[in-house]
Order: structure tokens, then sequence, then C-alpha cells
């Protein structure tokens, strides 16, 4: 009487195999660099390949403490924050805190597979916080980075 439900990346292979997402609609392309902090290797592989490919500078770190690091080092050249809500050590939202201690403009959109109101229950999500559902097709994730370091650039 159980019944188990698949969620599957929906990705594009060209013929040969080779890439994990081939072309994606022109949803816009950016320069910006993006700190992407998620503790799943192939989420984080894919949010990679998906960002480069649309001509981001893509940094990844698989932990809060080495995200704060590369926050620190990257300082100057960093536009947004990409994480994952639910990591060992600390949540995302605390993550974007600490690093906006010291980049307090720095925008974040937070991902999870937990429904938002599981994991930011102090928190009401509104225009201010961007939020993406795991899993979401990748064309979302481009829109939303798009959306989120235009909004920044108009304040």
């Amino acid at each position: 009487g159980s019944r188990f439900t698949a969620y599957l990346p929906r990705c594009a292979k060209d013929p040969s195999g080779m890439h994990l997402v081939s072309d994606l609609v022109d949803d816009g392309r950016g320069e910006e660099t993006i700190l992407v902090v998620v503790d799943d290797d192939l989420v984080a592989d894919l949010i990679e390949d998906v960002l480069q490919r649309k001509g981001y500078n893509v940094l990844v770190a698989s932990t809060p403490s080495e995200a704060l690091q590369k926050a620190q080092e990257h300082a100057a050249d960093l536009r947004l924050l990409v994480t994952d809500l639910v990591m060992p050590e600390m949540t995302g939202y605390e993550l974007a805190q600490r690093i906006g201690q010291d980049l307090p403009d720095l925008p974040v959109i937070y991902i999870s597979g937990y429904a938002p109101d599981r994991v930011i229950p102090d928190r009401r999500l509104d225009e201010e916080l961007t939020f993406l559902q795991k899993p979401f097709p990748p064309r979302d994730l481009v829109q939303a980075a798009r959306r989120v370091l235009d909004r920044r650039a108009k304040d």
C-alpha cells in the first residue's frame, strides 16, 4: 500500500551525452561572481554548470565555513549568494546573516527541498527574500539570479 514518487532533475543532453545541461533558453547572461553553497555535490555541480554556461563566474562551497572563507577572499567581486537552507554547521539563513555582516548589500537566493515555512519559520517570504524549491528547472535558477542581480543594480 505504499506509494513512492521520484523527482529527477530535468536535463537536456546533446547527442554525444557529454553535457549535463545543453542550451538553455536565453534568460539573460551575466558576468557577475556568484557564491553557491550546497552540501550535495550533484546539485552543486548542476548549479555551477548552469550558471557558468550563462557567463557567470561561480565559486562553489560545500560547507558554511568554506563559504565564509570564500566570501572573505572574494568580497570585492561577490555579487550574489545562492545557498541551501539546510546544511551542517549552520543554516543557509544564518550563513547569509554572517556574510551580510561584511557584505550587507549582498543579495541571496535560498534553495531547499523543504517547504520555506519549515526552514525559515521566523521570516515570511516576501519580495525581499528569493526562494527556489528543489527540484527546480535550470531556467528558474537563471531567471531568479538575473532578477535579483538587476534589482540590486537598481538600488
